[in-house]
């Protein structure tokens, strides 16, 4: 996937970065330079990704995140397939807004879990051992960078459902929230 990334960054003549400090996370910068036709070139290439098949309108999500460029791009995807989104820019924010909120008012929590205030290991463990009435069954699902086995098994160990790598892919991202709707 990364491989992919790079070849078409190099393909449109930009570059990508790669800021990492152990134990905080990695920074992806992606620089391209576009004039007008071929941002809507870019922007044609992604309406033909047609995943309207895959039926997830009506959901509630919470978006934990605290990138404002992962945030726009996680509300375009899930804005456009008719999800209601509330954000939360860290997991202290998001576990207020969790506590805060009635059984049943989110589908499903998708946790960033690099952030600042509270990560999203530790917003995931202080969800599930409240007393809210969701505490328990409401699905979180991480999104992170961190795709090796060890992570994978951390977001589980930390009580989450599952796990989508980053950058956030449409299609996966759709088909990971369609496992959690309700009929």
């Amino acid at each position: 996937m990364i491989e992919w990334i790079k070849n078409n960054i190099d393909k449109m003549g930009g570059k990508i970065e790669v800021e990492s400090t152990l134990g905080l996370g990695s920074k992806f910068t992606v620089t391209l330079t576009l004039k007008t036709t071929d941002l809507e070139v870019v922007c044609e290439a992604m309406k033909q990704k047609n995943y309207d098949s895959i039926d997830v309108s009506g959901m509630k999500v919470m978006l934990v995140e605290d990138n404002d460029l992962n945030i726009e791009v996680a509300l375009m995807f899930l804005e456009h397939a008719g999800v209601n989104v509330t954000v939360a820019r860290n997991g202290k924010e998001a576990l207020e807004k969790f506590l805060a909120s009635s059984e049943g008012d989110f589908d499903v929590v998708l946790m960033d879990i690099m952030m600042p205030e509270m990560n999203g290991y530790e917003a995931t463990v202080a969800i599930r051992e409240s007393a809210h009435p969701s505490a328990k069954s409401v699905p979180i699902v991480a999104q992170t960078a961190n795709a090796f086995q060890e992570d994978i098994k951390k977001v589980h160990e930390s009580g989450m459902n599952g796990h989508i790598s980053k950058p956030i892919d449409e299609g996966n991202l759709l088909k990971t929230l369609a496992k959690y709707k309700k009929l």
